[in-house]
Parts: C-alpha cells; structure tokens; sequence
C-alpha cells in the first residue's frame, strides 16, 4: 500500500510539472528569428539554430533540413528546441537531420505522428521530449542517446496499450534521471522494448531498466 501511494505521489508531481510547463509555453512560443521553408528557427552560437515554434502549428509532413541560409550565413541545424512541436496534432511526420543533437523540453509533444526515427546524432532528451504522442507506435532511439530526462517519453492519463514498439540502439542502456514512463507502463500489455542482441542481458540487469525486462526483447 505505501510503494502504491509513494508511487501515486509521483505521478501528481509530474503531472503538475506537466501543468506548469504548459502554461510556460504559452508565454514562451512563438519566440523565433526567421522563417525558412515553413520552419521557424531561433540562431544560436557558432552560426547554429534551433527549430522552433511559430506563429502558426505545424501541420503535414516537416522535413528538417541539416542547414539553412538567412542574410547570408548558412546555419547548422542542431536541436529541436522547447516547445517546438508543441500540441501540433495535426502534424503527420517528421524527418530530423542527423546534425541535430539535442530535443529539448516538451519539443515533440502531442502531435499526431505515428512513427519517428530519431538521428543518429542525438545525445539528450530532454523532460517530457517526446511526451504525449498517443498514436506514436514506433520509435527508434539511436546509440548515442546517454541520457533521458524524466518523463522524456511520459504518456500520462493512459497506458501504453497502443504504443507498442520502442527500438534502443545502444549497446549500453541509457541513463534515465527518474523514469520516461509513467509505472504502468510496465503493465501495459502490449509494449515491446527492442535492445540489441548483444546487450539484452545488461539491459535486464540494469538500475532502472530491470522493470522492464519482461518487454525487453
């Protein structure tokens, strides 16, 4: 009954995290330098930029270019940044560039993409990144993700039963800073965690990742 109620704490939290940064985005979207190709950008440092939200959602198929020219200087495409896809429902697919590196905080969330290949680059996502996509059914994360952020693939107020495919490339299993899912994610009947032949053991017996190796696959 007490790990039933820590556990019920948890969710609250996160929830009302959840709430809080839904209300941050409303002050924070739409902060972007220029537009190119019906993508939104924000310039960063060392000539790079990050994609961002704008003044209207993205909608349809977005293909994410690895660079971009604007008065003059051509940009390296290198993160999705906060809220760039935020609630973008009607958005279909997403094609990212293998020189973005970063996903930041409610980036990629609740958008109705179904399937999302994550670059071969990328080494971070952040809280909530890929959160909420509720008829995603399947994603790939490639080797060079070290690190989810809590709550990175969090699909809170319902389970996983029609998310079912997840693909970790890494020979080494993530770190994960609290968890990406919420609890029941490990009952929902239908989730399968791909890991690679080679690594299935340490993923079985890894902190964290242990919860999981009845859908470990």
């Amino acid at each position: 009954y007490l790990s039933k109620t820590i556990s019920n704490m948890k969710k609250v939290r996160i929830l009302i995290l959840l709430v809080l940064l839904s209300q941050i985005a409303s002050v924070n979207m739409s902060a972007y330098d220029f537009k190119s190709g019906g993508i939104y950008y924000y310039i960063g440092e060392n000539n790079t930029v990050s994609v961002t939200s704008g003044d209207t959602k993205y909608t349809g198929d977005v293909v994410i270019p690895q660079q971009v020219r604007y008065n003059g200087t051509t940009y390296s495409v290198t993160s999705i940044g906060d809220w760039a896809f935020y609630k973008c429902s009607r958005l279909i697919s997403l094609k990212i560039p293998n020189s973005v590196t970063h996903i930041g905080y409610a980036s990629i969330y609740a958008t109705g993409i179904t399937r999302l290949q994550l670059p071969i680059n990328l080494m971070h996502i952040e809280f909530a990144g890929l959160a909420e996509n509720r008829i995603l059914n399947m994603l790939f994360i490639p080797q060079t993700v070290s690190k989810i952020e809590s709550a990175g693939l969090l699909r809170y107020g319902c389970e996983l039963r029609d998310t079912a495919r997840i693909a970790f490339l890494s020979e080494t299993p993530p770190s994960v800073s609290t968890r990406f899912f919420m609890d029941d994610a490990a009952d929902a009947d239908s989730l399968v965690i791909y890991v690679p032949n080679s690594a299935l053991s340490r993923y079985q017996t890894a902190s964290y990742w242990i919860k999981y190796r009845d859908k470990l696959r």
